[in-house]
């Protein structure tokens, strides 16, 4: 069986190391396609069920490339092929073409008037979904859109103008055909990127169970790779899990004995063996994916613009062909007018604008946005709030400050700790071997290696220790500094505590003597302060919502541009989801939100109920960046959820209307086009309006025939058609 192991490279900085890690693989016959995403820092690779996911990661950190595994998943075949319902629809659209093409060459053509109206019967008995959305209008007592353009094919076909009545069966078809075809592309192109969850989980007596079955008592295996299946304790075993997904925080947790562990997060090392507390559905994971279905019924979906002014545009035009023919005492006018008022090119103003934008967003940005009410809101979004780790910031440490002590030297004092780290898959130890190896694509190309390490032991979570040639090397932190019975001076120890709201402090001491301290923190990615500030100068308010508890929210708040006082930390995902629909004006939304300082914790935020109803969105837009599944209540939320993922688990692209294979600097131009787009859809909606007036005003006047209108018609459809290419060529 072909699985997929997503492993996440925190030394993947750029084209060399990708090549790099394709030559690893490529060798490998039991190991099949390989994605890379430099950007993400995270690789997916297809293989074989024979090869463990440990020997991927083992040949990658082979070179020092500080993978760890990230999620193991059951491919999703996902063919090219249609369905049988977009087949039918397809077909349909084409013959009804054909047979309409089929018909005018008949008829003007060879002049074979006949078979030209037996051509034109077929097309107009073909579109069976048109006078399906007509009798519903009737049966509604709305009229709409589809019941004047039925009315117009009816009257004509009955006037005996069956390439009239063709003609309108056959543009509506096509254009309805064009926006559904749009939109699909969209979300086919987003199911390749999904990778399926594995549906079973491996019990205590070696049998598997399916997750969704699992109860409280039962008793379920853990391995690296394996995503946490529920929430429950820990009775044996030791795991490095990470906990990122679930509440935000980048540091991985060490779980053992009695620890708890939370559905959702995800072993990176090691083995555990957990009684569940709590059944899949009412665990994290589950309740996050409940919340999210909860929150996207409550949303309500914008009318399409056209369908907003049909309500008004349909009685309209009825009532005025109705007092024409009742003026002149004919059939003839009322035909005319309601044919001439067929609203085909209103009809295309906004898909044929919105999908040529939504195609520009995908293929430029890399920004796929799901739906043509996700691009209107994205365009009047006055509020933008967003995820700190993996967002804002690269969910990656990195070496912010090295203080030497007694003159120790910088390079000298780095190259021991890598070569100790390098024996080490945690992330603060990639992160000190890349601190001093660099870009590793040139420390390979320059041919220098890493001295050898013997004597190696790692001492917990704490810190380890190594033998370079005749130096014995200790890394960690304060405590394991003294534990050793290394001397820390008051001194250094007061100037560590300094620095230790900043980042992770790390001791080095070399032969039993503290010789320097790092300081190691999530950095804040390079484009992170300019999007900002693009996204001020669009008039939209950037605000920082995430878990973390610390000191970090503000740092990476003043690094970015984001004002204090729009930094929310210590949120749960239920928070960040109610602060959402507060910001938007909804009513009934919960206000008391710990805006500043901690907030309570994952189990209580449970027993205060996460999925209770979400209150409907107010008037006021708002947009939401993340990239995590704890975000995905947000992101359900939001006018707009945007989630930042290339190689993404499924939960997060489902709660998303939108998702962001690029940078974050793809947002601000992105926004621009989608104002843009709105822009141009009022002029369309303009542009077709002005046209189908003027042709029922002469309609009326019983001065064009029914050939014209329909001609007037097609005249306007191509204007808007051609308007709407503007996108194309919009570069912000």
């Amino acid at each position: 069986m072909a699985t997929s192991s997503i492993l996440r490279v925190d030394n993947l900085c750029c084209g060399m190391e990708a090549k790099m890690i394709r030559d690893i693989f490529s060798p490998m016959t039991d190991v099949g396609d390989v994605k890379i995403s430099v950007q993400d820092r995270r690789i997916s690779v297809e293989h074989n069920s024979s090869i463990a996911p440990s020997v991927l990661v083992m040949k990658l950190n082979e070179k020092h490339l500080g993978a760890s595994l990230q999620e193991q998943q059951a491919v999703r075949q996902h063919g090219s092929h249609l369905t049988v319902r977009e087949w039918l629809l397809a077909t349909t659209v084409f013959l009804q073409a054909v047979l309409f093409a089929s018909a005018l060459g008949l008829r003007f053509g060879l002049k074979l008037h006949q078979a030209g109206n037996w051509a034109s019967m077929c097309c107009i008995a073909l579109s069976v979904p048109l006078a399906h959305d007509a009798l519903l209008a009737i049966r509604r007592c709305r009229p709409n859109v589809e019941l004047l353009m039925g009315i117009a094919m009816l009257g004509a076909a009955i006037q005996g103008e069956l390439i009239e009545a063709a003609s309108v069966g056959t543009i509506v078809s096509v254009m309805d055909f064009v926006k559904a075809n749009a939109m699909e592309a969209v979300e086919r192109r987003l199911s390749r990127m999904i990778t399926d969850a594995p549906p079973v989980v491996t019990m205590a007596g070696g049998k598997s169970k399916r997750v969704r079955d699992l109860i409280p008592g039962d008793v379920y295996l853990v391995r690296a790779g394996d995503r946490v299946s529920a929430d429950g304790v820990v009775i044996s075993g030791k795991a490095v899990v990470d906990e990122s997904q679930v509440n935000g925080e980048a540091m991985p947790q060490e779980k053992k004995g009695a620890s708890l562990v939370y559905g959702g997060s995800m072993c990176q090392s090691g083995f555990l063996k957990v009684k569940a507390d709590k059944s899949a559905e009412l665990s994290f994971d589950g309740q996050i994916s409940r919340m999210v279905k909860e929150a996207k019924t409550t949303l309500s979906e914008s009318e399409a613009l056209v369908g907003q002014f049909a309500v008004y545009y349909t009685p309209a035009v009825l009532l005025v062909a109705a007092a024409a023919a009742l003026f002149q005492m004919q059939l003839q006018p009322f035909l005319v007018i309601v044919v001439a008022g067929c609203p085909c090119a209103l009809l295309g103003a906004a898909p044929l604008a919105q999908g040529v934008t939504i195609s520009v967003l995908a293929s430029r940005y890399k920004l796929l946005v799901k739906r043509a009410t996700t691009l209107e809101s994205l365009g009047r979004s006055a509020i933008i709030c967003l995820d700190k780790t993996g967002t804002l910031t690269k969910g990656k440490f990195e070496l912010k400050h090295f203080e030497s002590i007694s003159g120790a030297d910088r390079d000298q004092v780095l190259r021991l700790v890598a070569a100790v780290e390098s024996r080490d898959n945690h992330p603060i130890a990639q992160a000190l071997v890349q601190s001093f190896t660099g870009c590793l694509g040139e420390f390979e190309a320059a041919s220098v290696s890493l001295p050898e390490v013997t004597d190696f032991k790692r001492h917990g979570r704490d810190g380890l220790t190594g033998s370079v040639g005749e130096v014995v090397v200790a890394v960690g932190n304060r405590d394991f500094v003294l534990r050793q019975g290394i001397p820390l001076l008051a001194a250094v120890e007061s100037c560590a505590e300094q620095y230790a709201e900043k980042g992770t402090v790390i001791f080095v001491a070399i032969d039993e003597e503290v010789t320097a301290f790092l300081v190691l923190a999530d950095a804040v990615r390079e484009d992170s302060h300019r999007v900002i500030s693009q996204f001020k100068s669009l008039g939209l308010r950037p605000l920082l919502l995430t878990g973390d508890r610390g000191h970090s929210a503000e740092q990476v708040a003043e690094a970015t541009g984001i004002s204090a006082t729009d930094v929310y930390k210590g949120m749960l995902p239920a928070d960040k989801a109610r602060k959402v629909l507060e910001l938007s004006g909804a009513d009934d939304t919960d206000a008391e939100l710990s805006q500043k300082g901690t907030g309570p914790d994952i189990e209580r935020g449970m027993r205060r109920g996460l999925l209770q109803a979400m209150p409907t969105r107010g008037k006021l837009e708002v947009a939401f960046v993340g990239d995590g599944l704890n975000d995905c209540p947000a992101l359900a939320s939001a006018h707009v959820g945007i989630v930042i993922q290339e190689l993404g688990a499924q939960a997060t692209i489902d709660a998303a209307s939108a998702v962001l294979q690029g940078s974050l600097s793809s947002l601000p131009p992105a926004i621009v086009i989608a104002r843009r787009c709105q822009q141009l859809v009022g002029a369309n909606i303009a542009l077709a309006c002005a046209l189908n007036a003027a042709v029922i005003v002469l309609a009326s006047l019983n001065l064009i025939p029914l050939w014209f209108s329909v001609l007037m018609d097609s005249v306007g459809m191509m204007l808007v058609l051609l308007n709407s290419l503007w996108p194309l060529m919009w570069h912000p």
